[in-house]
């Protein structure tokens, strides 16, 4: 029974124990149960909050979540979907991903089949991408598309995709508008002839164009550095410009000069503003600067090309007119005008050449310039006329100027020939008065003071050419000399009357002035000249006519300059006069000048003998040389003066 008792006892506590452990397990799972139901509570509470957020994030960024099962080529998509790809024929609910694919804009399907088939092969592991499709009204929508796999086969395929799409058309628009307006902008600012530069408040750089970079040869590491130190010669008034925008004020200038430290000199155009910060504050500078050094040059020169002689410097005939126009005015009487022609300047263009014409006038020029400071502007008129013109010019200040301007030009010398102006002059203190009758008034009285000197003026002037001439070339004087003896010698023995004696003297002294003209190389050549050397070594008879005509007192010499070259036969030139039409002293000078220049040492050959001559006078008389004075040359000259 002891047995039995504790057997039951045994048997009691493992009962008890059991119904405790089964109570206590009870309990367990109560707790659990409650805890697992708070959990999930919990967990849905938390679901949802976060598929709230989800949503508000979408709503926020009009975005749309889309799920494509992939086997069935079915599109889930939410309400957004259809405000973002605006597509309204579209059965949302019943929608498939090649309707959607179908939208696609047809330059960009094979980026769209290129991206999902990236994905579908394993490739990548999500896509990104932008692309366009046509909205029901045929617009382009742009559409930002992100999308990854969800599930997947056991094949390794996608069963599965889902995404996010969002429209960016607006973004994309404002982007490609604002690249837009930076391009114009840009292009605006870099295809201007100008630089620009933008400056903080410290003038350091913060934008530079290129422009700007080259105009001033800076680098490209410009960014950061300072202004003034870059420039430290700038000008004050530079600095002045830019304290001033600083304060908030606009400043410029059209066409400025601005001289480097170097000398250089420099023409811009400037300016200069303020530029604010999204306060409102001033934050630096804005500065633009075109060179126009170039440009300035061109007009300066083209100004001064209009207003000036090119020859001389002087202000021109245009512009004299148009002084004088606008001095025209009863505050500035009187007006004074002095006209004046260069004496002597055709005789030394015919002499010299124009080269030394144009010389002589230059030094008229320069003569005139050094008085203008005294008398009024100074105008060449053309050729060889000049003029001055002055306010506050009365007739005793125009004569005290008029004998400054010849003691001033009387001091010139060219080539041995004294130089001379002529000057008339006009006062103008009455505006009832044409300004053409004070010039007419002006150069009547020039042209009269001309008529009086020119005699003289020009009769020196040929006494000058042949001292220069004789100067210059020993043997011409030498030449001269005898063919003068020779000719006097032949006027006595034919019987001439003075005065036809003491032209026959000056023709023959005269009759190779023309050679003054002619090159230094072919007049003094020691050898035979050639075919165009002898062609240019006959224009010296033409060149001596042109000289001596433009004097009165030698004007009938000329013609035995311009003929003693003539043969008897008609072969001579310049003309190819025959015989007896030959002026008579040009048939006397031809056989004395033959004689000397046979008999004479010559830079070519020796003299010849008076044989020699004889037999070539003789020889050449009636096709060269007149006979009749051929025969007086030998029997009667040559005896008694050789």
């Amino acid at each position: 029974m002891k047995i039995s008792y504790n057997i039951f006892l045994s048997s009691t506590v493992i009962l008890l124990i059991s119904v405790i452990v089964v109570a206590l397990l009870v309990t367990i799972l109560f707790l659990y149960s409650a805890y697992e139901n708070k959990k999930m509570q919990r967990m849905n509470q938390e679901l949802v909050k976060k598929n709230d957020r989800i949503n508000t994030i979408l709503y926020a960024t009009k975005s749309s979540l889309w799920g494509w099962h992939y086997g069935s080529d079915r599109l889930i998509v939410d309400e957004l979907f259809k405000d973002i790809i605006h597509h309204d024929q579209l059965d949302y609910k019943n929608i498939t991903f090649g309707q959607w694919k179908e939208l696609t804009l047809s330059q960009d399907q094979e980026l769209f089949d290129m991206e999902f088939e990236k994905l579908r092969s394993g490739e990548k592991d999500f896509i990104d991408f932008e692309y366009r499709l046509v909205d029901s009204n045929g617009n382009k929508q742009w559409i930002h598309c992100y999308a990854k796999v969800l599930f997947i086969n056991p094949d390794g395929s996608p069963k599965a995709i889902s995404g996010i799409i969002n429209n960016i058309t607006m973004e994309k628009e404002a982007t490609r508008e604002k690249e837009h307006v930076n391009y114009l902008l840009e292009h605006v600012i870099e295809n201007n002839n100008g630089g620009v530069a933008i400056y903080d408040k410290n003038m350091n750089y913060i934008y530079v164009s290129n422009k700007f970079k080259n105009q001033f040869s800076l680098t490209d590491d410009i960014i950061g550095k300072n202004h003034y130190e870059l420039f430290p010669d700038l000008p004050e008034k530079f600095k002045e410009a830019h304290r001033r925008s600083l304060q908030g004020e606009i400043l410029g200038e059209n066409k400025d000069t601005f001289i480097r430290s170097t000398g250089e000199k420099m023409y811009t155009i400037w300016s200069t503003r303020p530029w604010y910060d999204k306060d409102g504050n001033i934050g630096g500078i804005i500065s633009y600067v075109e060179i126009i050094t170039e440009q300035v040059k061109k007009e300066l020169n083209l100004e001064y090309a209009i207003k000036h002689d090119k020859l001389t410097g002087l202000l021109n005939r245009s512009f004299f007119t148009e002084e004088f126009i606008r001095l025209d005015q009863e505050e500035k009487y009187p007006i004074g005008v002095m006209m004046m022609d260069l004496n002597g300047l055709k005789i030394i263009n015919d002499a010299y050449g124009f080269k030394s014409g144009d010389e002589v006038l230059k030094m008229i020029s320069k003569s005139l310039e050094k008085i203008s400071k005294d008398c009024g502007s100074v105008f060449r008129l053309g050729g060889d006329e000049f003029a001055f013109l002055a306010e506050y010019m009365d007739e005793e200040t125009l004569k005290s100027c008029i004998r400054e301007i010849h003691q001033s030009i009387e001091k010139l010398e060219f080539n041995n020939i004294k130089l001379s102006v002529s000057i008339g002059y006009a006062v103008k203190n009455n505006p009832d008065v044409k300004i053409e009758d004070i010039l007419r008034e002006a150069e009547t009285n020039m042209y009269s003071r001309k008529v009086l000197d020119g005699t003289s003026i020009r009769n020196n002037a040929i006494r000058g050419i042949l001292q220069t001439l004789n100067n210059k070339y020993e043997i011409e004087k030498t030449h001269s000399d005898r063919v003068q003896k020779l000719c006097i010698a032949m006027g006595e023995a034919l019987g001439l009357e003075k005065d036809d004696l003491n032209e026959l003297s000056y023709a023959a002294i005269l009759h190779d002035i023309g050679k003054i003209a002619i090159p230094d190389a072919i007049l003094m050549k020691p050898a035979k000249l050639t075919f165009e050397e002898f062609e240019m070594m006959k224009t010296h008879t033409e060149k001596g006519y042109h000289i001596l005509r433009a004097a009165d007192e030698y004007s009938d010499i000329a013609k035995y300059a311009l003929t003693h070259h003539e043969k008897y036969d008609g072969s001579g030139y310049p003309n190819g006069i025959v015989g007896e039409d030959i002026p008579y002293f040009s048939r006397i000078i031809s056989i004395c000048d033959a004689f000397e220049a046979m008999t004479a040492d010559r830079p070519y050959r020796r003299a010849q003998s008076v044989e020699f001559a004889i037999n070539e006078l003789n020889k050449y008389a009636n096709t060269q040389f007149d006979p009749k004075l051929v025969k007086v040359f030998i029997e009667e000259i040559i005896p008694k003066n050789i």
